[in-house]
């Protein structure tokens, strides 16, 4: 059985009628299991809890708490039949009982809605009598209490179920006039209201809900509008709204908004009128809206994360986070994970939105071999097909066989990439559903859908030509449990695709850190850009390529810690220093000793180059301590005396960064780094000495620990003195012995005035 959508969850949480409260049975030991009974579900013992209102039953077959106990407890896991009988008992024990009237009208409307609407083109009345009854109960509560729990949006619910929109929508809005807090209310209004303008014309929505009274009307005249692809009209409603005063929250305007911007391809608008909504959470209801619509790419450690927060702050923080850890871009003016996102929420409201009802029962194969997280269930607007899409993009490869003789059916593929592990997905059209729904399914059967998959798995090939029953099993297993990996990894993941193409720049990177000022430590980023490859993609008049470069630094938990934008102008038709034919530069900034993620790309504007990482977490050391200590090791194409302060000089030398970290044997390799903190003795002196061993990687043997020496290694040992306990040092070391391959360099400095010792390494690659 599937769990409780997120709508009847929330309301069970926070709007259930009054608490269960102790029966005056004569029974005290039926009294005693009623308590035990309500302390466990209170607790969220579900198994518990009913074990012990049925024992308090045993002792008291007119225990009405512990009817209503059982009640609540089938309608937390959809067992509408039962919450209807247990419910009912109550109802033949005190007529008039609230709320036995109230959660039985839901049970009712509940079961209503899982019936057929037809058979073979002939209505069926089992529907029918189901609202019916439901509606006499909610009628029933209505007539005692208006103000009962919220059964004004319940009862909306039920016109809802029945099309009849117009009364829904009344009743939602009454039930806010009279409770504006409810939740799950202020939600579920706005889902009327959405499925009202799709199932009417332009003319006739529009029409209707400019003669209505409510701010809510007028705000989907301009969603109507914004669906119509009429952006302007739709922009001049919600600002129009803004310029009001409000009687609704304001999220749904400027999300609407966003909306509407990132469908004109305006990012910047997009976000700002996105984390304005944001910025303007001041409740929980005010978070619920924002939530709705990130809701669709939720993992369960998202859902249970947001689910924990009381703090609005924390909530505020919360989409920050979210968003943050998603931008393969950090550093970039706009979110692009984001833009994505509402790319991909318009494009599936076009293509993949359902107002119906889903219902398990009618797919048996999903029902039984696949299993979804709770985040799936979150989904009350879209088919399975728009909520793959929404996590993961256009499918890489796309399947659908067309033959009047099978099910209308659709196979997703998305190959590997990157962290993204390959995923496949079958999709069958519901018939027996009114309007657009595609459900999962973990295997196609027919023999002509499994032809035309052949090539996509050897299962599938297999398939093709079984031979016996039992090996049609197995090959049928291959492909489920296939089905089954998919779906349990694309719906706790999802990925970034980019609307234009994008053509991976291979750009050599390294990274390496040294004392900055203020016990700050400075972080400096190398990158080589190759020139050739950027001139390739720019027309051939084009002298002067302009690339943006971009750093951004969060803390361990996503908090922003600053970002810079660059761009920079590189003659792409002469040489720079370092390698022919790539540009050399370097990102620096100063950092204060922590553990940091960092994000950094690349971008040559006018082409779809792009190069760079979103998420590289480091530890920056500290180099302010009072204690021996050695800088990272800068590689570097060459190191000679600087005749001028530039980019690449230290301490009067020019460093030449080589970001590839490859070398020719033929060439001497350049090192630079800094010692901290040598002792001074009394006459202010040093002395110290320094040691490198320069060895293949896979002799291992080679190391400061276990001393070995071949023609496989370079060692190298110096004394040195000086009078600072600060010396920059840099050495050209000689290869041309060493085997091409991985090489490690280790670097030891011993201070002879402390006795300490500090050791750093390096690797870089040797070729012939």
């Amino acid at each position: 059985m599937r769990k409780l959508t997120l709508l009847v969850a929330v309301f069970f949480m926070l709007f259930a009628g009054p608490a269960l409260v102790l029966s005056q049975s004569q029974s005290a030991e039926a009294n005693e299991w009623l308590a035990e009974a309500q302390q466990q579900y209170a607790d969220g013992h579900v198994e518990e809890a009913k074990e012990a209102f049925e024992k308090a039953l045993k002792k008291d077959k007119d225990l009405i708490p512990a009817y209503i106990g059982l009640g609540r407890l089938a309608i937390d896991v959809e067992k509408w039949d039962d919450a209807s009988d247990n419910f009912g008992k109550v109802l033949d024990r005190d007529p008039d009982n609230l709320d036995a009237n109230y959660y039985r009208g839901i049970a009712y409307r509940e079961i209503g809605k899982t019936r057929p609407k037809f058979a073979n083109n002939i209505p069926l009345m089992n529907k029918l009598l189901e609202y019916q009854k439901s509606e006499k109960n909610f009628e029933h509560v209505l007539s005692q209490d208006s103000l009962f729990s919220d059964v004004l949006y319940q009862y909306a619910l039920l016109q809802r179920y029945r099309d009849k929109y117009h009364q829904a929508i009344w009743l939602a809005q009454r039930q806010l006039e009279l409770k504006p807090d409810l939740l799950a209310a202020q939600i579920g209004m706005l889902r009327i209201y959405r499925h009202y303008i799709v199932s009417q014309s332009e003319d006739n929505a529009i029409e209707w809900l400019q003669r209505q009274p409510w701010q809510q009307a007028a705000f989907f005249v301009g969603e109507k509008l914004r669906r119509s692809h009429q952006f302007v009209a739709a922009d001049s409603v919600y600002l129009a709204m803004l310029n009001e005063p409000l009687k609704m929250p304001i999220q749904p305007i400027l999300l609407a908004l966003a909306k509407s911007a990132f469908s004109q391809d305006k990012p910047r608008v997009g976000e700002n009128y996105y984390w304005n909504a944001v910025e303007h959470i001041q409740n929980d209801i005010d978070a619920e809206f924002v939530f709705e619509e990130a809701k669709y790419i939720f993992s369960d450690e998202d859902l249970s994360n947001f689910r924990s927060l009381t703090n609005i702050d924390d909530k505020k923080a919360f989409f920050r986070i979210f968003w943050a850890s998603r931008d393969p871009l950090p550093a970039s003016q706009t979110n692009v994970r984001l833009a994505e996102h509402y790319r991909r929420f318009v494009f599936a409201e076009d293509n993949y939105e359902y107002t119906g009802f889903k219902s398990w029962a009618n797919n048996a194969d999903k029902l039984q071999y696949l299993e979804f997280p709770q985040a799936y269930d979150l989904n009350e607007e879209f088919n399975d097909k728009g909520l793959v899409y929404l996590r993961h993009g256009p499918p890489d490869d796309k399947v659908v066989t067309v033959n009047p003789n099978v099910p209308s059916n659709e196979s997703w593929k998305y190959w590997q990439s990157g962290r993204n592990q390959e995923m496949t997905f079958h999709f069958l059209y519901d018939e027996n559903a009114s309007g657009n729904l595609w459900t999962l399914t973990p295997i196609l059967r027919e023999p002509e859908m499994v032809r035309d998959r052949a090539t996509w798995d050897l299962a599938y090939q297999k398939m093709m030509s079984y031979t016996s029953p039992a090996d049609q099993f197995r090959f049928e297993d291959e492909i489920i449990y296939s089905s089954k990996k998919s779906v349990e990894t694309g719906f706790e993941t999802d990925r970034h695709t980019w609307k234009d193409k994008v053509v991976p720049l291979d750009v050599p990177i390294s990274l390496a850190t040294f004392r900055g000022p203020q016990g700050k430590t400075r972080f400096e980023i190398y990158y080589g850009i190759p020139l050739d490859e950027i001139a390739k993609a720019l027309p051939d008049s084009e002298m002067v390529a302009v690339v943006e470069k971009g750093l951004a630094v969060h803390d361990p938990n996503w908090k922003l810690l600053g970002k810079l934008t660059q761009k920079v102008n590189i003659p792409i038709h002469q040489q720079n220093q370092g390698d022919m034919r790539t540009y050399i530069d370097l990102f620096q900034t100063d950092l204060d000793p922590k553990q940091y993620r960092v994000g950094f790309h690349l971008k040559p504007q006018g082409t779809s180059l792009l190069s760079g990482f979103s998420d590289y977490q480091i530890k920056i050391p500290d180099y302010s301590k009072n204690e021996l200590a050695i800088s990272d090791i800068e590689l570097a194409a060459n190191i000679e005396p600087a005749t001028k302060p530039g980019l690449f000089t230290k301490n009067d030398l020019l460093v030449v960064p080589n970001p590839s970290k490859s070398y020719s044997r033929k060439n001497p390799v350049f090192i630079y780094f800094e010692i901290y903190n040598l002792k001074l003795d009394a006459n202010g002196e040093t002395a110290f000495s320094v040691e490198y061993i320069v060895s293949r990687l896979d002799d291992k043997d080679k190391s400061f620990d276990r001393r070995k020496s071949d023609r496989s290694s370079v060692s190298l040992n110096t004394d040195r003195q000086g009078n600072s306990s600060f010396s920059p040092e840099f050495l050209s070391i000689d290869v041309n012995k060493l085997k091409k391959g991985q090489v490690l360099l280790s670097v030891r400095i011993t201070d002879k005035k402390s006795k300490q010792a500090a050791i750093r390494d390096s690797q870089f690659v040797l070729y012939e």
